[in-house]
């Protein structure tokens, strides 16, 4: 019961990223506001670079949803799987801290961080 529940929250993770490809490209729908990353006032979601960025998200969107499948199904790649998924979606995630939703933002970084620290300790 506790690994179903682990996988549905890593799934769970991993559909949430479809947030950051939609507010690149379907800005009307996201819940994203037009703020820019941290570290500059050009880059917004839906710039040229912000698309790109869009795009990438959808890597750990699919590695979440996988890898929460291979944990449920006890498959010998969930971990690799979802290593990879939380080292991409971590720096993702990180510099839109002033646009993305403050909850999801925490929860975000924190099965980021947990997802790491329990698969690489």
């Amino acid at each position: 019961m506790v690994r179903l529940i682990i996988a549905l929250v890593l799934a769970s993770h991993g559909i949430g990223h479809l947030m950051g490809f939609l507010a690149a490209w379907t800005p009307a729908a996201s819940p994203f506001t037009g703020r820019p990353l941290v570290f500059t006032n050009g880059v917004t979601m839906t710039s040229s670079l912000g698309k790109v960025l869009g795009l990438l998200w959808l890597a750990p969107l699919v590695g979440f949803v996988v890898g929460a499948f291979g944990l449920w199904l006890q498959t010998g790649w969930w971990q690799p799987m979802l290593v990879a998924s939380a080292a991409v979606s971590l720096p993702l995630v990180l510099p839109w801290w002033n646009a993305i939703p403050r909850l999801s933002y925490a929860g975000a970084v924190i099965v980021n961080i947990a997802v790491l620290a329990a698969l690489l300790a």
